[in-house]
C-alpha cells in the first residue's frame, strides 16, 4: 500500500513542477531529487524530497515564488497536507508544512482552498492577525522585501514601517513593528545592514523607512550601496540610564584607595566641616 502511495505521491509532485512552469523556470534539481538520474547523486525519492524540503529552515525560492504569486495550492506543503498521504509523514511533519502556510496566509496571499478543516485547526494558535509576534514581523519583511531584492541581484532594500503594519493587519502596533525591524534579531541571521532611518528622532512612526543593504556586497564594494552612507554600521541599541549608572560602578575606586579607604576619606572630609 505504501509503495503504490509512493507512486501517487511522485505522479502528484511531479504534476506540481509543471504548474510552476508557469510561474517561472523550474529547477531541474527538483526533478532529480524524486526521480532516480544516471548518476543518482541527487536522488532522494518522493517522500525523502519532500523531508528534505520541510527540513530546511529557510523558506526556498520556489515557496516565496509561489506564495507571491499567489500559489499556495502549488506548494509541497500545501500537498503534504492533503488527507491522503498521512501514511506517509508525520504529524511533526505535517505541523511544519501547516505553520508554513499560516505564516504565508498572514501576510496577504490567497488561501489555500485544498487543505483539510482538520489539517487548518491543527495550526498554530500563538499568531493570527490580531497578534502577530516579532519572528512574523520579520519573516514577513524577509519573504516580501528581502528576497525578492536579493533574487534580483539588487543591492538594497527600503521598507516603510505603516507599510508593514497595514499589511499585516495589526492596530496601534508601530512601535511594535518598528522595534523588530531595527533589531539585531533581524540584521544579523540575515546578513543585512541598516543603512538608513528616516524619520522622526524617535524613529517610531508609520513613516519610518529603514533601509538596509546586504554585507556581503559592502564588504566587496558592489554597485547599489548608497555613497551616502559610507560610514553606515548596523543599528546600536542605546543604552538605557540604568546602564550608564552601572558601568560608572567602581569610578573612583583607586581614588579612595589613595586616601586609605572610602571612610577614611569621608572622615577626613568631614573633620574640615564648620561645627
Amino acid at each position: 500500500m505504501v509503495g503504490t502511495l509512493e507512486e501517487e505521491l511522485t505522479d502528484e509532485l511531479l504534476n506540481l513542477y509543471e504548474k510552476w512552469k508557469e510561474i517561472g523556470p523550474a529547477k531541474n534539481i527538483f526533478l532529480r531529487m524524486v526521480k532516480p538520474t544516471a548518476d543518482g547523486r541527487l536522488y532522494k525519492g518522493p517522500v525523502g524530497t519532500v523531508r528534505y524540503l520541510l527540513e530546511k529552515e529557510e523558506l526556498t525560492e520556489g515557496f516565496v515564488s509561489l506564495v507571491q504569486a499567489g500559489k499556495l495550492d502549488w506548494t509541497v506543503e500545501a500537498l503534504v497536507l492533503q488527507p491522503r498521504w498521512g501514511q506517509l509523514f508525520s504529524d511533526g511533519e505535517r505541523a511544519i508544512a501547516a505553520e508554513r502556510i499560516r505564516r504565508a496566509e498572514s501576510f496577504g496571499v490567497p488561501k489555500a482552498d485544498n487543505l483539510p478543516a482538520r489539517a487548518r485547526s491543527g495550526l498554530s494558535k500563538k499568531t493570527t492577525l490580531h497578534h502577530v509576534t516579532a519572528d512574523d514581523i520579520r519573516e514577513f519583511v524577509r519573504v516580501r522585501y528581502l528576497l525578492p531584492t536579493r533574487s534580483q541581484g539588487g543591492q538594497q532594500f527600503s521598507v516603510r514601517a505603516g507599510d508593514v503594519e497595514k499589511q499585516l493587519g495589526m492596530r496601534n502596533s508601530i512601535a511594535h513593528v518598528c522595534a523588530s525591524l531595527r533589531s539585531r534579531k533581524f540584521l544579523d541571521p540575515n546578513g543585512l545592514r541598516l543603512l538608513n532611518i528616516e524619520g522622526p528622532p524617535s524613529q517610531t512612526s508609520t513613516t519610518v523607512v529603514f533601509t538596509y543593504g546586504f554585507l556581503d556586497s559592502a564588504r566587496t564594494g558592489a554597485p547599489g550601496v548608497p555613497k551616502t552612507f559610507p560610514q553606515a554600521q548596523p543599528a546600536i541599541q542605546e543604552k538605557t540610564l540604568f546602564e550608564k549608572m552601572r558601568e560608572m560602578r567602581g569610578i573612583a575606586k583607586d581614588m579612595y584607595k589613595r586616601l586609605g579607604g572610602g571612610e577614611a576619606a569621608w572622615r577626613a572630609e568631614r573633620e574640615g566641616w564648620p561645627e
